[in-house]
């Protein structure tokens, strides 16, 4: 007869747990010792043996989804906080389903993006279209982003079309996608702009600006714009005084394009619709005061 390593893997192939334990007990307890011979004699301990060793079956067999963004609150926040931001909530809720977990971390965005491009991390949140054109991507938005235009209450612009925005001196995040538009504008020979790194601490440095008149006006997301100013507690100082000279870009979920990539983006649009039709993505948003953008 064939002779059997001394390999615990055995403990899987039985059907009882008699089967289970007593082969291995009998191959394996020579080269072990009368110590543990005497222990696995004891009922208790063969369950207690045989329970350890499948559930750390299961436990390795659990998977980690690296996510990298820079801080882009709602959409998302500061990791390991109440308050991640509803995409991170979301792909959590989505994951934890079978088991696995999601490890967020800040980076710059354009830092962020390559990175998930060439695979060093999996996926990046809040992503436009033009931002992330050769990822694998979410094939429906996970919520959508209009810029508003921001000014000191003091100091309020003409804005009534992009004609006259060009004028102004514009205070904008760097590397920062704003949609066709508004990038070509910024693009233009003679447009005065002022960019600002991308970092958490991006739109307040911008705020400063124009509160010292170095800028007539930021471009930003509505919601991270709302937020901030909340946040700083500028609701009475910084306003948004146009919302509307743009039409809303979606933000997606993109990932390395590779088979895991295109199997995680796969997973996490169906978890977007079970998230939907079971109500969990309402209450998600309504953490973040925000409501479902298909209605």
């Amino acid at each position: 007869m064939p002779s059997q390593k001394c390999d615990p893997s055995g403990l899987f192939r039985a059907g009882t747990l008699a089967r289970i334990v007593r082969p291995w007990h009998r191959r394996c307890l020579p080269r072990i010792g009368n110590g543990v011979e005497m222990l696995l004699r004891r009922p208790i301990f063969r369950i207690a043996l045989a329970t350890s060793i499948l559930l750390g079956g299961a436990t390795a067999s659990a998977d980690t989804i690296t996510i990298e963004a820079d801080h882009w609150f709602p959409y998302n926040g500061t990791p390991n906080t109440a308050n991640e931001g509803y995409m991170i909530d979301l792909l959590r809720e989505i994951v934890s389903q079978s088991g696995d977990r999601i490890e967020y971390r800040l980076m710059d965005w354009d830092s962020a993006v390559p990175r998930a491009l060439a695979g060093q991390v999996d996926c990046v949140v809040g992503a436009y279209i033009e931002d992330t054109p050769d990822h694998a991507m979410t094939s429906e938005p996970w919520g959508y982003s209009g810029n508003a235009f921001l000014a000191h209450a003091d100091r309020i612009p003409r804005l009534n079309n992009l004609e006259d925005f060009k004028q102004l001196r514009i205070g904008a995040v760097e590397n920062y996608s704003y949609g066709e538009r508004i990038d070509a504008i910024l693009e233009e020979p003679g447009v005065k702009v002022t960019r600002q790194r991308s970092s958490r601490q991006a739109f307040p440095h911008l705020v400063m600006k124009l509160i010292t008149n170095s800028i007539d006006i930021i471009v930003e997301d509505k919601n991270v714009a709302a937020a901030a100013i909340n946040e700083l507690s500028m609701r009475d100082r910084i306003l948004i005084i146009r919302d509307d000279l743009t039409e809303p870009d979606g933000v997606h979920v993109a990932c390395t394009p590779n088979a895991r990539g295109r199997a995680l983006v796969q997973r996490f649009d169906e978890g977007l619709k079970t998230a939907r039709a079971s109500g969990r993505l309402a209450q998600i948003l309504a953490k973040y005061g925000l409501e479902d953008w298909v209605n």
